[in-house]
């Protein structure tokens, strides 16, 4: 007969069958572990063999595993378990996951620079003058070569400035700036790598909290990540508040001790978040080893590319815009969100929204609360699904490897 021991398969030859009192004795005697009553005895499928009387046949396989607290018996194949907790991570997920992410991107890139506003009298308008603007200045220099090109793409890529955003209305006297969530925003690959960093981000640390209390009732012992876990989950939080400080004290160091002048990381605040996010995952993994599996670790690169590819359909199709439109405008018969405009994304106008109406200029759907609020769950919703399918691919394999640690 076989039998499974932290996560090793052992076997040996028995006659017809043999009672779980002898089987006990046998592995004592023949490998050494002690396999008492702080131990259960199942076959594959979960079922338990009874300490008075149960037989095991010789052509059969079980699994020797530690007894929960209390000495209840857990599979780490029960779907009743497994599934309870995927219910709470997904509504958890749900609720919270596309709140925390526009507002992890648009506190970080979208602020309201008042002194390049130029106030005009008996208009609507306002005329606005970005810093990031080229001014129409002709190049006459030479062509670059193509890996200068892309140098050149690729750190144009990173900026703040290359992400869409939207003004909106006037909140005293101050033009509200939002940050457009989709529209034009496909080609974006900073963007859209971000929503692969930051919802695998959050989803591992999710995951690794709820497996883990899961593992600490199996293998009777605390794992002890519950409150760096929490500590992990606000970390994207704490970044939007104290990135401007960061900016100042990178900005001293490149332009006072390095000497690179024209280099200005203020307009970098996004990616240098993002590359905070992935130093602070890769140091959560190799903190938690005990309890964060190779599949687990294998996963985490594979469904973050699988976020930022559905983060790119997402924008490409313009579909959630769509939806989120709808359903903002069903639950209300005031004023109706707009469709998109091409020219809402110019800097150069100020949007009036539903507190200033206008007939003639209509302002994008980002200016109403309702199509943000319904865009944020409707990817919450999106997230969540992906999210059970990242839980289920490693929460045995994970429940296994820390009790057999």
């Amino acid at each position: 007969m076989k039998f499974i021991y932290n996560n090793t398969k052992y076997e040996f030859i028995i006659d017809d069958f043999i009672s779980v009192y002898h089987l006990r004795i046998l592995i004592k005697k023949k490998y050494g572990f002690v396999i008492d009553e702080s131990y259960s005895i199942t076959d594959l499928d979960g079922r338990i063999y009874k300490a008075d009387g149960s037989v095991i046949k010789n052509n059969e396989t079980v699994i020797l595993k530690k007894k929960l607290k209390g000495g209840e018996d857990f599979n780490p194949y029960d779907t009743s378990i497994s599934n309870g907790l995927m219910n709470s991570i997904t509504f958890i997920t749900l609720i919270i996951s596309g709140f925390y992410y526009f507002k992890y991107i648009s506190g970080l890139v979208v602020q309201t620079n008042a002194e390049y506003l130029i106030f005009q009298k008996d208009a609507n308008i306002v005329a606005y003058d970005s810093k990031n603007q080229n001014g129409g200045e002709n190049n006459t220099q030479s062509k670059p070569s193509l890996f200068k090109e892309f140098l050149i793409s690729f750190k144009e890529g990173l900026q703040d400035s290359n992400i869409k955003k939207v003004n909106c209305a006037f909140d005293r006297l101050i033009p509200d700036q939002e940050l457009n969530r989709d529209y034009d925003n496909y080609s974006n690959w900073n963007m859209i790598a971000t929503s692969g960093i930051f919802m695998t981000y959050l989803l591992t640390v999710l995951i690794a909290l709820f497996i883990n209390q899961s593992a600490n009732r199996y293998c009777g012992s605390s794992r002890g990540i519950v409150i760096m876990g929490i500590i992990m989950l606000l970390i994207p939080l704490a970044l939007i508040y104290v990135m401007p400080y960061l900016v100042k004290g990178l900005n001293f160091v490149f332009v006072k001790v390095l000497r690179f002048s024209s280099f200005d990381i203020s307009n970098y605040k996004l990616t240098f978040s993002n590359i905070i996010l992935i130093a602070m995952l890769i140091v959560f993994c190799i903190i938690n080893i005990n309890v964060i599996s190779p599949m687990f670790g294998m996963m985490i690169p594979v469904f973050m590319l699988v976020f930022a590819l559905i983060d790119f359909i997402l924008k490409w199709t313009g579909g959630l815009r769509w939806l989120s439109r709808i359903l903002g405008n069903l639950i209300t018969n005031t004023e109706q969100i707009p469709k998109d405009m091409p020219d809402m994304l110019e800097l150069g106008k100020i949007k009036p929204s539903h507190r200033i109406k206008q007939n003639d200029n209509f302002p994008a759907p980002e200016c109403y609360y309702r199509f943000n609020i319904f865009h944020s769950l409707l990817y919450g919703v999106i997230v969540s699904l992906v999210g059970r399918g990242f839980f289920s691919s490693v929460y045995s394999a994970n429940i296994k490897y820390c009790c057999g640690k």
